[in-house]
């Protein structure tokens, strides 16, 4: 409603029925014009849509992970750079510690009965530790990911200080998984069971999988341990999981700097945006967190982050799941010139 920039490119106007922005070209910019007279984003939920749309000419450029690939590889006139890599967690499995009932039925119930489950769930660290190993990640690289891909270990992505190859990954086993659960809630939880639901985004080709292998996972250790899926816009993702609405939704953090101490702040200090929206607060986290921010010296950093990451995988405040193998796609026409990654 209130453009404000100066860039190459003026908006024109923002289409909300149809679900695209329109920007032309500022001819008086400082650089001088743009090559590219109008430039029109839109927003197409459905990979099919997208790969109709390039094929017949009607899309120069569409977004598409290492997923949707063999949709694409191969198409005449369409051009894929792939094995790209950009420094991002994705995907991770998030926990909601205390779910704001209000307007909410993704809790079923609300209680702990088998057909719900209470706002504070997963506050119970066996039940975070539960699902963490319920989690088949390697299940995830090989049939979602086609094997470009292993369980993630740690919340900093590989090319940062502080990347852990393996030691902090979560296995996945259903007896360890079984174990936890039992002694989640005094014992109430194996013999109650659980049903709530799980949001996704509609059109993504990765995070119904991802939850799909859980809820199986999940059943296979104790069929009362129920979770059902329910596709939703983007934007209403993102508003439910911003109002703390949703009780586990699984989601990438991608901090553009390449700083690992600002995955460790969003992910957990009590101000960090991730660690907000899930309501984690640790006391001796943001201590942590400050004092590496704090830390001029590099070896001395790196062992707060190495601290940092432990702490967070034995408390499983969240679960890191896999990490891609060059996970980033470029897909464009052929006729597009100049791109550089």
């Amino acid at each position: 409603r209130n453009a404000l920039g100066s860039g190459a490119f003026r908006l024109e106007r923002w289409d909300r029925a149809a679900r695209q922005i329109v920007f032309t070209r500022h001819d008086d910019h400082w650089r001088g014009p743009a090559r590219l007279k109008r430039i029109v984003v839109k927003v197409v939920p459905e990979i099919s849509t997208r790969v109709l749309m390039l094929k017949n000419g009607d899309a120069d450029v569409i977004a598409a992970s290492i997923v949707e690939e063999p949709l694409i590889r191969g198409l005449p006139g369409v051009k894929v750079f792939d094995g790209l890599r950009q420094p991002h967690r994705n995907p991770i499995m998030f926990f909601n510690f205390r779910i704001e009932p209000s307007g909410d039925t993704d809790m079923g119930s609300g209680r702990l009965d088998g057909t719900g489950i209470p706002p504070d769930f997963f506050s119970d660290k066996d039940v975070r530790l539960g699902f963490a190993h319920a989690m088949d990640s390697a299940r995830y690289a090989r049939e979602v990911l086609r094997g470009r891909g292993r369980a993630a270990s740690g919340f900093i992505p590989p090319g940062l200080p502080g990347y852990s190859e393996s030691g902090l990954e979560f296995k996945h086993d259903r007896k360890k998984a079984a174990a936890h659960f039992k002694k989640a809630y005094g014992g109430k939880l194996w013999d109650k069971g659980f049903k709530f639901t799980v949001l996704v985004n509609a059109g993504s080709s990765w995070r119904l999988p991802l939850v799909n292998i859980l809820r199986r996972e999940l059943a296979a250790v104790n069929p009362k341990f129920l979770i059902d899926t329910r596709a939703v816009d983007w934007s209403t993702f993102l508003d439910r999981a911003g109002k703390r609405r949703i009780p586990l939704y699984v989601q990438g953090v991608w901090e553009p700097a390449g700083d690992p101490l600002l995955y460790a702040r969003a992910l957990l200090h009590s101000h960090g945006r991730m660690a907000l929206r899930m309501r984690y607060f640790n006391p001796e986290v943001d201590r942590l967190v400050e004092a590496a921010e704090a830390e001029s010296d590099p070896t001395r950093r790196r062992a707060v982050l190495d601290q940092l990451q432990r702490l967070a995988r034995e408390e499983a405040v969240f679960v890191p799941v896999a990490e891609p193998r060059g996970d980033v796609l470029r897909v464009q026409r052929d006729w597009v010139k100049g791109y550089r990654f």
